[in-house]
């Protein structure tokens, strides 16, 4: 609807559902990262966007031990916030399905200095 103010403002809000396809398995992001295997599957998890108290009680682990875990995974991935890691964990370039061979590869952790 045309209004008599000059310059209206206007905002475009765009969303997706995120894909889970998307993100790496907690084995591939553990190996690109240097994580261990407790703060890898705490990463993958909080990547999906739920809180850390519904990670903590989906992985069997007490909210102390979770932020702890997530303490570490920013240290080592160089973020700040859960949406820092999801935007990190996204644009590694890889979406593999399981932990394979190549997902482990020495070549995945020279790549991973290279992007620093």
């Amino acid at each position: 609807m045309p209004t008599d103010e000059p310059d209206a403002g206007s905002v475009l809000v765009v969303a997706h559902e995120l894909n889970r396809a998307q993100i790496p398995s907690p084995c591939v992001i553990g190996s690109f990262f240097g994580l261990t295997p407790a703060e890898a599957r705490l990463a993958y998890e909080m990547a999906h966007g739920d809180g850390l108290g519904a990670c903590a009680r989906r992985l069997g682990i007490t909210p102390n031990t979770a932020r702890t875990h997530l303490k570490h995974v920013f240290e080592k991935t160089g973020t700040r916030r859960q949406a820092e890691l999801l935007r990190l964990l996204l644009s590694c370039g890889f979406s593999l399905a399981d932990c394979s061979p190549a997902a482990t590869n020495v070549s995945l952790r020279a790549a991973g200095r290279r992007r620093a």
